[in-house]
């Protein structure tokens, strides 16, 4: 009786719904036109619904153009627009709201039933005439106030359910987000990133490895499977996300002349004034992530870059910017120095400028320190050693050593060379004595 009643209730509803839908699209294509205060209709191109995707569309339905051949081979291949592959970071505010939502969804979901039973046996309990029949609908409605209050005070905790519960995401995006985010895209946040049972600690090495060898063994496919093989409370995209960072042959190392001649034109055309929308343009760039674009333009390509010699006043607003911000956000001391990037302000400043800095030669005993410290951390690691030795820098190393390394290969060859000169002069000796015997020999033979 319950059901029947509700489903009357819905049929109308989805009648009226209908009728709403059928009127917005009519208001939406400007066919009636707003109202102005006097009551006169405006001008059709002033509504709003002409301003409003799609931009092409029925004067009548406001619906657009069917989809073309390409459109739908991208669709049936499986390929995303470009609008749909357009991330916004997540801001803290945000999370908060879909986690309240969430609760708020699943709270509406447990007591929606129980709500409607308890008007129900309400309504039944004023149309009964018989004390008995009062008597066990009172007990009912009891029973069920009962349930609806043990539901209200469920913990947070158990209301955020299981990763792969289903929500209404459709009314979590128009009602709680306004419409600021769609529902397939905070449907895919909560189950594959912002859920609680996820883990979103820093990956151990041991756990990457792992990792490695488990994709390895299902041919780097069926990504559930991987994530629930690893065991780690991870979930499958960020298993793909971590194995994507590691996979070397998914990025590309040296730059082709062609790629810096693609970047700088995707740059010039999509920059606005000095923001550069990285993240949309490595959409062009196969092979290329977004820190390697801007990687390669503010180290090489940007054409505002100042290369060779340091002016002195380069040199003191370095300065005044590494005693303002200290020496670890070069990025930030870069823009105190223009057209200088980050690198070279760190090299100039380390190299140069650095207060305590040994220049010239070095001291028996810091070659011996030198030596010490390429038994211990090997060759290579400069930064290191240099950490270990006052006052040289890692590059000071480096040149030291190749200096040292040199001088060591020339005394080997000059220890050879005596040899070679040994044996160059026992044969002239040879020679010599061979021919002194000959004119020894014909003296002898003359004075014989």
């Amino acid at each position: 009786e319950v059901i029947q009643e509700r489903l009357a209730e819905v049929s109308l509803l989805l009648s009226q719904n209908r009728e709403q839908q059928e009127e917005i699209l009519c208001d939406l294509a400007g066919s009636k036109g707003p109202k102005a205060k006097d009551g006169k209709s405006l001008p059709p191109s002033l509504y709003i619904g002409h301003f409003m995707k799609p931009y092409f569309k029925d004067r009548v339905t406001g619906v657009g153009p069917p989809a073309n051949e390409e459109t739908r081979e991208k669709a049936a291949q499986g390929i995303k627009a470009f609008e749909e592959l357009l991330v916004t970071k997540w801001k803290n505010w945000e999370k908060a709201l879909l986690r309240r939502s969430v609760v708020s969804d699943r709270l509406q979901r447990l007591l929606q039933p129980k709500l409607l039973k308890l008007e129900y046996l309400h309504q039944k309990r004023s149309r009964v005439t018989s004390e008995a029949e009062r008597q066990v609908l009172e007990k009912q409605s009891k029973e069920a106030e009962r349930e609806v209050q043990e539901i209200r005070q469920l913990p947070e905790e158990t209301l955020l359910g299981n990763r792969l519960d289903s929500h209404d995401w459709e009314k979590i995006s128009n009602v709680n987000f306004e419409g600021g985010r769609s529902a397939e895209e905070i449907r895919k946040f909560w189950q594959n990133w912002e859920h609680p049972s996820i883990n979103k600690q820093e990956w151990s090495g041991q756990e990457v490895d792992q990792l490695k060898a488990i994709a390895a063994q299902h041919g780097h496919l069926q990504w559930q499977k991987i994530a629930k093989e690893l065991g780690t409370s991870r979930s499958a995209f960020q298993c793909l996300q971590q194995y994507q960072q590691h996979n070397k042959a998914l990025k590309r190392k040296e730059w082709t002349h062609e790629e810096d001649r693609l970047l700088a034109q995707l740059i010039r055309e999509m920059r606005v004034g000095s923001h550069i929308p990285y993240r949309r343009i490595v959409y062009y760039m196969e092979g290329r992530d977004s820190m390697q674009l801007i990687y390669r333009w503010t180290k090489s390509l940007d054409p505002s870059l100042k290369k060779g010699f340091w002016a002195p006043e380069e040199d003191a607003k370095l300065l005044q910017a590494v005693a303002k911000y200290g020496q670890q956000d070069w990025f930030k001391i870069r823009e105190e120095v223009p057209g200088r990037s980050d690198a070279q302000c760190r090299d100039r400043y380390v190299r140069r400028l650095q207060a305590g800095l040994k220049k010239g030669r070095w001291a028996a005993s810091e070659e011996g320190k030198l030596l010490e410290l390429i038994d211990k951390h090997g060759v290579g690691h400069w930064a290191r050693i240099a950490s270990e030795l006052p006052h040289r820098t890692g590059s000071q190393c480096l040149s030291k050593w190749k200096i040292m390394v040199r001088k060591k290969q020339s005394r080997g060859r000059r220890r050879r060379r005596p040899l070679r000169s040994v044996r160059w002069s026992s044969s002239s000796g040879d020679s010599s004595s061979g021919d002194s015997g000959g004119e020894g020999g014909g003296s002898g033979g003359s004075s014989s």
